[in-house]
């Protein structure tokens, strides 16, 4: 393979400069070899005779596995696959098909690693990111993919109204999740800002805060939301009262008037 000789360095959580150069070099002629180590399967009774030996009493557990059982080599490669692919960014866009397939694939080696794969490469892979979303797959393949959409950034705006419907999910984390990544994305405000304000009266607490908090991230863009967001500064819970408040403060300081709070909170010199 054409990246057979890169190696890490050992001891540390990085590719060496050589290495890292080699990858630009070869650029996308190296894609096939990155998707190969990522999409590589173990064997299903490799795996589990690997699970039996690490169970064993420690006094008669090998200090090593055996070459036939030891995976090693396999999480190094998709380690440094997982590199090559944000090292080449947007130019490994040519993958991205392949590097979903990967995500999709449970018995891949790389598959857990594939979707920060995708968000490394940008927005080429925002489309197939989408469909990973939208698809009956696992809640945390789900979440995985909320939190690479939010990686991605600005860039990512036309999953907006996916993650819009994520809002309202049962599932808790996925709800907060959503309002998290909608700050991180921070566009497409004409369809997001209603959408966290409807957030605002949602029964479950956690996605309560974490609407107020998307809002006040959107910053100028939510000034059609002060007043909701007022409106949770006088009422009873303190700790939501704060989180309001901060809110409108990067919203536009000029829609918070300090001293009308305090006498609310009973708090002296509140903020």
């Amino acid at each position: 393979m054409v990246l057979d000789n890169i190696r890490e360095v050992p001891g540390r959580d990085t590719l060496g400069p050589e290495a890292a150069d080699a990858i630009k070099q070869i650029g996308t002629n190296g894609l096939p070899s990155l998707v190969a180590w990522m999409g590589a399967h173990r064997r299903p009774w490799k795996a589990k005779i690997a699970m039996a030996v690490q169970k064993l009493p420690a006094a008669i557990r090998p200090s090593k596995l055996p070459g036939w059982l030891d995976y090693s080599e396999y999480n190094q490669r998709v380690w440094l696959a997982y590199t090559g692919f944000r090292i080449l960014g947007t130019e490994a866009a040519p993958a991205v098909p392949e590097v979903a397939r990967i995500a999709r694939d449970p018995h891949a080696v790389g598959s857990k690693v594939a979707i920060s794969a995708l968000s490394q490469i940008g927005k080429p892979a925002v489309p197939e990111l989408i469909a990973l979303l939208t698809t009956n797959n696992a809640p945390t393949t789900r979440r995985d993919v909320l939190m690479g959409l939010g990686d991605i950034g600005p860039n990512a705006a036309e999953s907006v109204p996916v993650v819009i419907a994520c809002l309202k999910e049962t599932d808790e984390t996925m709800a907060c999740l959503a309002a998290r990544t909608l700050s991180r994305i921070r566009r497409r405000s004409e369809l997001a800002i209603p959408a966290l304000v409807e957030g605002l009266d949602d029964r479950r607490y956690g996605v309560k805060v974490a609407a107020v908090r998307a809002l006040g991230d959107y910053g100028h863009g939510a000034l059609p939301a002060t007043a909701f967001l007022r409106d949770l500064c006088v009422q009873p819970d303190i700790q939501l009262a704060r989180e309001a408040e901060q809110a409108l403060r990067k919203i536009d300081a000029s829609e918070l008037n300090e001293t009308e709070f305090r006498p609310v909170f009973g708090i002296p010199g509140f903020p």
